[in-house]
Formats: C-alpha cells, sequence, structure tokens
C-alpha cells in the first residue's frame, strides 16, 4: 500500500501519471487521506476514479457533484453509493451523458426516472427504459414513444406491468412484450399463436 500511497500522492521520485492515479482512484482499499486528495487532484481522470468508487462517502460525492468537468460528474452519477438528492440534481445537467449516467443508475430516484423519460436526448430516455427501477407510469410513456430503440427498451423492461404487457400483445410491439421477462404465462401462450413469425 506504501508506493499506491506515494503514487497518488505524488511522492518525489515517482511516475505522476494521471491514468496511474485514476486507476488507484478507484481502489476500495484506500485510506481516507489518499481518497481526499485524488478528489482534489488537478487531473480529472483521478478526480473521475475517486468519484466511481463505491467507497467514496457520500459527502464527498456531493462536493464531486459540482465538478466543472463532466467525466467527473458523469462518474458520481452513475455511481450506486450516490445519495438520491445528488443523483436527482444531475437531472439537468448540461451533458447528455451525466443524464444518461443519471438514467442508468439503478439508485436513481423514481421521481427523477419520470423527469428523465421526458428528455429531449433519445439516448437518456432509452437509459430510463433500461432502468430495471424505471416506474410503471415512465415505462407507459415511453412504451408511446416516438424512438423504435426508446419504446422496444421499454416494453422489454422486466418492471413492466402485467396489464400493460398485455396491451403491447395487441400492438406491434407484440415481438418485444413476447421476449419479455415478465411475460404472463397466459399471455406468452397467447402470442405462440401469433400470425407474425417473429411474435412466436
Amino acid at each position: 500500500m506504501e508506493i499506491i500511497e506515494r503514487i497518488a500522492l505524488r511522492d518525489d521520485g515517482l511516475p505522476v501519471d494521471p491514468i496511474l492515479r485514476g486507476g488507484i482512484a478507484r481502489r476500495p482499499d484506500l485510506p481516507r487521506q489518499i481518497v481526499l486528495r485524488l478528489a482534489e487532484d488537478d487531473d480529472a481522470r483521478a478526480r473521475s476514479g475517486i468519484a466511481s468508487n463505491p467507497c467514496c462517502p457520500p459527502s464527498l460525492l456531493e462536493c464531486l457533484a459540482g465538478d466543472s468537468d463532466g467525466e467527473v460528474r458523469r462518474a458520481v452519477a452513475s455511481n450506486p453509493s450516490c445519495p438520491s438528492a445528488v443523483i436527482s440534481c444531475f437531472a439537468g445537467d448540461s451533458s447528455v451523458w451525466v443524464r444518461c449516467a443519471t438514467a442508468r443508475n439503478p439508485s436513481c430516484p423514481p421521481s427523477t426516472l419520470e423527469r428523465l423519460a421526458h428528455d429531449d436526448n433519445g439516448e437518456v430516455r432509452s437509459a430510463v427504459a433500461r432502468n430495471s427501477s424505471c416506474p410503471p407510469a415512465a415505462l407507459e410513456h415511453l412504451i408511446h414513444d416516438d424512438d423504435a430503440w426508446v419504446h422496444d427498451y421499454a416494453a422489454s423492461n422486466p418492471s413492466c406491468a402485467p396489464s400493460l404487457l398485455e396491451s403491447l400483445a395487441q400492438s406491434t410491439l407484440r415481438r418485444v412484450a413476447a421476449t419479455n421477462s415478465s411475460c404472463p404465462p397466459s399471455l406468452l401462450e397467447c402470442l405462440a399463436g401469433d400470425s407474425d413469425g417473429e411474435v412466436r
């Protein structure tokens, strides 16, 4: 651990490679003083490494959430240990990639996922549609999205309510509904007799 600490702290005589420090920052066994030092590093790769570390303290994630570098904010937004209040702030971030990371986070609050389900960017809406924590109201909205990827992801989300899958079985999305792992056996039986070979 001594050599890791010396590299992280930029000890004289050792390489100060930011990629190496970024990798060290992701280690779950870092002493607190190293975590704090790397969170203030002048290189975004080190700060991003700390921000993505599940062992990063919530108070530090809150500080890093205000970083000027989008990669650091994206790392915070994707961290499953990130506090809900901090995750929710990212729903309005100017970076599409930060909003995508927010939408993918399994700890993202339902209200934030509902907000992101109305995002202008299809990548963000796709990320919401794939999140297994997506609330039913957001899934129902996304199933009617104009973007084919978005409505297909929403229809295949295992959190889809059986009643929603039943309505999908009567639509052009019945092929996707048939592949949903939550599709009720009775509905699968019905879809097995579909005239479309891709559904069967």
